[in-house]
């Protein structure tokens, strides 16, 4: 069985983690959870909103989580800027499961007076489409709410996703470069919670660092 309290403990030092993202854009566009402020003041205490913007030539989809794809020049996704630092890249890069579940991708952004580089994460499987869980929504919705952004492209994306579901499979093994494809990873049908040797409760309603929870709900919207 996998030891989660190694996997937490693994964690680079702060000075080897400046090194490895000294380079990296500063500039993150945010389209989904991560525009919870409440969640991201505790995945990335440090990461300042600088404004709601649109990324064009894209559109929202739901694959158990949300991502997005191309689509026409005229389609938008809004989200919002966060300038941020290393260890908040850093901290993102783990959420996201980057590199094997979502990739990364920049684009020029003006800021302020300032052309800028900025990343934003897509997933590696463009194929799936699967509504999301209750608990996932609602964190999205209300950081569509706390950065000023209309919610009807979110809830078309819902809506899509309700219509046009194409699996059961939950692909975030890929998080953990597990081969969800030849290992099949069920959509749980209750609540996911873990219990370590500290006893900690690892429950993302708390403390948001659990990312497994937004495929297990006992309300999963548009399945069962």
């Amino acid at each position: 069985m996998y030891n989660w309290t190694t996997y937490i403990d693994r964690e680079p030092n702060r000075e080897d983690i400046r090194k490895k993202y000294k380079k990296h854009p500063r500039y993150y566009f945010g389209y989904g959870s991560n525009l919870n402020l409440k969640q991201m003041s505790v995945r990335c205490p440090t990461a300042q909103l600088i404004s709601a913007a649109e990324l064009e030539g894209f559109k929202l989809v739901f694959r158990g989580v949300l991502d997005i794809e191309r689509a026409r020049a005229n389609s938008k996704v809004v989200g919002a800027i966060f300038k941020v630092n290393s260890y908040d890249i850093y901290k993102l890069d783990c959420y996201e499961g980057y590199p094997t579940f979502y990739n990364k991708e920049t684009t020029i952004a003006k800021v302020g007076n300032e052309n800028v580089k900025l990343f934003y994460y897509i997933m590696n499987n463009q194929y799936d489409v699967k509504p999301p869980s209750e608990y996932y929504y609602d964190a999205c919705e209300q950081g569509y709410k706390d950065c000023g952004l209309p919610i009807q492209r979110l809830r078309q994306a819902y809506y899509n996703s309700t219509n046009q579901k194409n699996t059961n499979i939950v692909d975030c093994g890929a998080k953990w470069d597990i081969k969800t494809r030849t290992g099949v990873i069920n959509i749980p049908k209750n609540n996911i919670t873990y219990k370590y040797n500290n006893d900690w409760d690892f429950n993302q309603e708390n403390i948001f660092i659990d990312d497994t929870k937004p495929y297990g709900n006992n309300n999963i919207k548009g399945g069962k």
